[in-house]
């Protein structure tokens, strides 16, 4: 687990693999290495762990990942949306109705 972010904290879906042997070429130490893989709300977790006061935290993926969950998560708002993947048109997830409840387990996606 890394100590702070800027010693090798990543996240996302997919590649992760790839990522890690890619950081481990350049340098980085294994134990540094901390791949959320699609659970953005973990990875809020771990950054709420190891932050520190003047941090500036970068958090960069696609608009379907929806990473401004964590943006949300992390200035303190409650996120209880946990899906991988959203293409819904609401715009930002502050302005979407399941931010807070989630999606309902009924729902057929495409």
């Amino acid at each position: 687990m890394p100590e702070r972010e800027e010693e090798g904290l990543k996240g996302g879906q997919g590649g992760g693999r790839y990522r890690r042997s890619r950081a481990r070429q350049a340098g980085m130490p294994a134990e540094a290495i901390f791949d959320s893989g699609p659970r953005v709300l973990r990875a809020v977790e771990v950054v709420e762990r190891i932050r520190r006061p003047g941090d500036v935290i970068l958090i960069k993926g696609r608009d379907t990942q929806r990473l401004d969950r964590a943006a949300l998560g992390l200035m303190g708002r409650r996120v209880g949306c946990t899906v991988r993947f959203c293409d819904l048109k609401f715009g930002p997830c502050d302005r979407c109705s399941y931010l807070l409840r989630g999606w309902p387990e009924n729902i057929v996606r495409m």
